[in-house]
């Protein structure tokens, strides 16, 4: 900021006063000259300069340098994308900010708007914008926006400048089809567990993290703007919002042994503060069927359907051109919409011995246990720090290698350019586990969550399968390598009297409960059934021998399975 005040200075301006546009065309060069002759005094560095950044100087400047020119690519490139509603080019200190060159106290990056034209399509009337990682789920193709009581569904990626270049007047999406920094292929893990996600081609189909055949293709495309369908608004009766939302985020960077603290207190957990760490953000569409969308206008609809986009017209009206495009079948294209950002997380990664713990996805355990220890980490950070627990975001991911299980949970600021709440957690891991032990202890005592403990209105897509017994299974596990214990006996028949109610109804056996065990009934035959904590593997030697075997969560979350294993074994 010092070198760019400076600079300002001598030519009379300010960051709040310079066009974008104007500093590149004009004074890029005399920039860069000024930059390269330039060096801060000794004084200024002892007075400016944290002594833990005063040799890393030199490289510092050197990443600055390469985001001026990262940045004049940019502009030269898509220099629409840097005009405001007003027609008007947007300030110097504005665009450092929201390209990160600037540090941004939390105001929010990448911001895209959802453009609202007159009639004409002459100029934009209204502009609603967001962060892009909240737009690629408001603003998603499919979506209804009200604005001004007029509603609108979103009907395309689209920028309202980019009709007015003579590049662009037939076709304005499609240069940035053509750009890898908007388009791109993209490599994924469909186990929703894992989420890994790759921008490199993987050798076969196996995901380097959780280990399954489960690698998919798909293309991403980071949206530049977003407009209503045929560029007008709707009737009410035509208002049906086709509902797709982001997922949460991928974090797919190794970890690195000299970023990670061993924690002396908590045997199976390792943590540290992370820096500049990439997560993707992604929008799979509705049944992560994606988005159709023309490569030539942008016009778009949810899920893989060339028909439904050919019912709609382009997301614009230009006033240059009477021609509408007609969405050329080999200009359309399916792609998820996301994009990447980085971020400074703190990572709690805990390992599990897989020999004593079920960490296996089938087993029902594994993925509501670090879920819902995410959210309850993220309410206990709000607490912590006294600050609004939607202020920062939680993720997970599970990796498996050759004996052992890593559940990695991070946690990181809501806005990509963040706070700095996140990294004040890392010297306070015991406070943090301490504080999550306490919030799932729930005042109701509720069976699994409940809106007086864990629920609350941003994690309403996992609430299924938050369950405070088993997130604190897992910090046990990580405290005292203690696995859970076994369901006490009147627990077990409780869990079953749905199951022998079905049974007396529908099936030829029952369930009897006799000197504190449990037995299946069928023909004369009687044989052992006994219920166990999903936390276990179903060959843990706790289990009595030759029983028939199902976990207490899979009585509660998957009962028809229950039936037909119960029912089998016999």
């Amino acid at each position: 900021m010092l070198y760019v005040s400076d600079f300002l200075s001598r030519i009379h301006s300010g960051a709040n006063e310079m066009g974008i546009i104007l500093f590149i065309d004009k004074y890029y060069v005399e920039f860069m000259s000024y930059l390269n002759k330039n060096f801060l005094l000794k004084e200024e560095i002892i007075r400016l300069v944290p002594e833990s950044k005063r040799d890393e100087i030199i490289s510092l400047k050197n990443a600055f340098k390469i985001a001026i020119e990262k940045l004049r690519q940019n502009v030269l490139s898509y220099e629409d994308n840097y005009i405001d509603s007003e027609g008007k080019e947007k300030m110097l200190l504005d665009v450092f900010l929201e390209n990160g060159i600037f540090p941004t106290y939390s105001f929010p990056r990448n911001v895209v708007g959802f453009s609202i034209e007159d009639s004409y399509g002459s100029k934009v009337e209204q502009e609603p914008d967001r962060a892009l990682d909240m737009a690629i789920s408001e603003y998603a193709p499919g979506k209804l926006i009200v604005v001004n009581k007029k509603t609108y569904k979103s009907g395309g990626i689209y920028n309202f400048h980019s009709k007015f270049s003579e590049e662009g007047k037939h076709h304005p999406a499609r240069r940035y089809f053509e750009s890898k920094d908007f388009y791109r292929s993209m490599f994924y893990c469909d186990n929703q567990s894992c989420n890994w996600v790759g921008f490199e081609e993987t050798t076969g189909k196996k995901c380097p993290f959780c280990g399954n055949e489960s690698i998919k293709f798909q293309h991403l495309l980071k949206p530049w703007g977003f407009a209503p369908v045929n560029g007008r608004s709707i009737r009410e009766a035509e208002a049906e919002s086709e509902m797709s939302y982001t997922e949460k985020p991928s974090y797919a960077a190794p970890i690195r042994g000299k970023d990670m603290i061993q924690s002396d207190i908590y045997p199976s957990l390792r943590y540290g503060r992370l820096t500049d760490q990439p997560l993707t953000i992604l929008n799979q569409g509705p049944e992560s069927d994606g988005f159709t969308i023309c490569q030539d206008c942008g016009a778009a609809v949810p899920g893989d359907d060339r028909i439904a986009l050919q019912k709609i017209k382009q997301p614009f009206r230009n006033p240059l051109v009477k021609e509408t495009c007609s969405h050329p079948s080999d200009r359309i294209v399916n792609t998820f919409l996301g994009h990447q950002f980085l971020t400074d997380m703190i990572l709690l990664e805990i390992e599990i011995d897989p020999i004593n713990v079920n960490t296996s996805i089938d087993g029902l355990w594994i993925r509501s246990a670090v879920q819902t220890l995410a959210e309850a980490m993220i309410l206990a950070a709000g607490q912590l720090l006294d600050v609004e627990f939607n202020d920062m975001k939680s993720g997970y991911r599970l990796r498996y290698s050759q004996g052992k299980v890593c559940a990695d949970i991070f946690l990181f600021d809501s806005l990509s350019s963040g706070a700095g709440y996140s990294s004040l957690l890392a010297n306070k891991t015991k406070e943090l586990i301490e504080t999550t032990y306490e919030i799932l202890k729930c005042k109701n005592d509720c069976n699994s969550a409940c809106h007086d403990c864990l629920m609350h209105f941003w994690n309403q897509r996992v609430q299924d399968i938050l369950d405070r017994f088993a997130a604190k299974e897992l910090l046990d596990w990580c405290k005292y390598n203690n696995v859970a214990e076994p369901v006490e006996y009147e627990k077990q028949c409780t869990l079953l009297l749905g199951l022998k109610e079905i049974a007396l109804i529908d099936s030829d056996f029952d369930i009897t409960f006799n000197n504190r065990k449990i037995y299946l009934n069928k023909n004369g035959m009687k044989r052992e059934l006994y219920v166990y904590p999903a936390m276990w593997n179903s060959d843990n030697p706790r289990i009595p021998a030759n029983s028939i075997r199902v976990s207490d969560k899979m009585l509660k979350k998957a009962l028809p399975k229950a039936y037909t294993i119960i029912r089998e074994s016999i």
